[in-house]
Formats: C-alpha cells, sequence, structure tokens
C-alpha cells in the first residue's frame, strides 16, 4: 500500500509540473451556448428524429431533448465541429443534468455523447440516472468501463478528453473514468454514423432505452490538459493493480 501511495503521489507531482509546461495552442469552440437563446439547430447542429418529430425544448438558456414517451424513439443532433485529430489531443465539454431515464438493456442508455475523430475512432459513452458507462466495441456495444454517479442531482460540466490511444472523462474538474479509444466500424445499422469521421453525436440512439436530458454547453478544446488525461489513467491503472 505504501509503494502505491509513494507512486500516486509521484505520478501526480510529474503531471502538475508538466501541466504548467503545456502551451494553449487554441481556444475553446463553444458549438452550443444556450444562453444565446437559440436552439442547438440555430448555432450549427443539425437534428434528427424517428419518428420524424420535435422531442426538443429550449428555454432558460437551456435545451432539453425528452424521449421518455417511447423507447422506439431516436433523437438527438449532430455536428462536425472540423477536424478532431487525437495524436495532437481534443475535448469535448458538456454542461448537463439527466432529468430522467429508464432502459430494458443495461447496455443501452436514453442520452448518449458519441465522439469521433478524424479516422472515426473515439468513443460513446451513455448517461443513466446514477451511472455513467463506455460502449466497447469487442464485443461491440457491451458496456465497459462503469461510474457510479447521481446524473440527477444538478447539472455538471462533463469534459471527455481524447488523447492518443486513450479517453478519460472529468466531472467539474475531476478525473472520473477512462479507457481506450474504441473503433465501432463493425456496426451495421439503419443509424449508423460509426464510419463519420470529425464527429459529434448527443442524444438517444437507441430502442431500448429513454430518458429526459437538459444541457446548456457544448464546446470542443482543440488541446486537452495532457498532463491532467494522463494522470487519470494512471490513477485508474494503479486503482486496478492493487
Amino acid at each position: 500500500m505504501l509503494q502505491h501511495t509513494r507512486l500516486a503521489v509521484v505520478l501526480t507531482a510529474s503531471c502538475l509540473a508538466l501541466t504548467t509546461a503545456l502551451p494553449l495552442h487554441a481556444s475553446t469552440q463553444v458549438l452550443y451556448d444556450g444562453s444565446l437563446g437559440t436552439t442547438p439547430v440555430q448555432q450549427g447542429f443539425v437534428y434528427a428524429a424517428i419518428p420524424n418529430i420535435n422531442y426538443t425544448s429550449t428555454s432558460s438558456g437551456a435545451t432539453t431533448l425528452n424521449t421518455s414517451a417511447s423507447n422506439a424513439i431516436y433523437a438527438g443532433y449532430f455536428a462536425s465541429p472540423g477536424t478532431l485529430d487525437r495524436s495532437v489531443g481534443f475535448g469535448v465539454e458538456i454542461d448537463l443534468k439527466i432529468n430522467s431515464g429508464s432502459t430494458s438493456n443495461t447496455s443501452r442508455s436514453g442520452f448518449n455523447v458519441i465522439v469521433l475523430d478524424q479516422n472515426a475512432r473515439g468513443v460513446e459513452l451513455g448517461f443513466l440516472p446514477g451511472e455513467i458507462f463506455a460502449q466497447d466495441d469487442d464485443p461491440l456495444f457491451v458496456r465497459d468501463e462503469v461510474l457510479t454517479f447521481d446524473t440527477t442531482a444538478s447539472q455538471r460540466r462533463y469534459r471527455l478528453d481524447v488523447l492518443g490511444s486513450t479517453w478519460s472523462l472529468s466531472i467539474d474538474g475531476t478525473p472520473s473514468l477512462s479507457g481506450l479509444v474504441r473503433d465501432y466500424s463493425a456496426f451495421t445499422g439503419t443509424l449508423d454514423p460509426y464510419e463519420t469521421p470529425n464527429l459529434l453525436f448527443v442524444g438517444d440512439n437507441t430502442t431500448s432505452a429513454g430518458g429526459s436530458a437538459t444541457f446548456s454547453r457544448i464546446a470542443i478544446v482543440p488541446e486537452p490538459t495532457s498532463a491532467l488525461l494522463a494522470l487519470g489513467v494512471a490513477l485508474v491503472t494503479l486503482r486496478r493493480s492493487r
């Protein structure tokens, strides 16, 4: 235990030192700003739904997507934010609150975030009341990394950093979950965005779950805080090695 503690201290100190030396190459690109009082579509997103009905509302500086009426509903927003290069690193931030959710399959959720880089590699995260999980690619679309967390208590800033072969999720600045970048290209189906490079999707993309979620901001950060990503991965690895 003492050896693990010392290693954690060394990793923390090293990563914090590296953070201070990292240059900032670009500013944050805000894709959706709820404070503007306009919809995500008016700010550049593409909305799609099956059935083709508006399951969204925008008010009080935020947009709510509600597919809780039926698990059969697909609905969500797509964006192409420019080149997402994980060799350099990038981050996606979303200010989000899950209002409700139900599922008939533990590997499905009523609100999901898909992020794919310029080679259509990335990760899909599912948000349920009480937990967040990542979809695996082998076996395909089976939950892998899972975080028990109350997603309904209040709006949180979720930041998904992608760098090299690794992704890391932080919540309000706290590293919380991490794993390997996925390749979902083996999937074939009616709705298949998984070969689309430079893709961001937020919404309900399954007929096995439904729910309601409110988000007020979505942004791309071209270069993540690489040191903090490394720290998150190291600490998760350390925890698993005990």
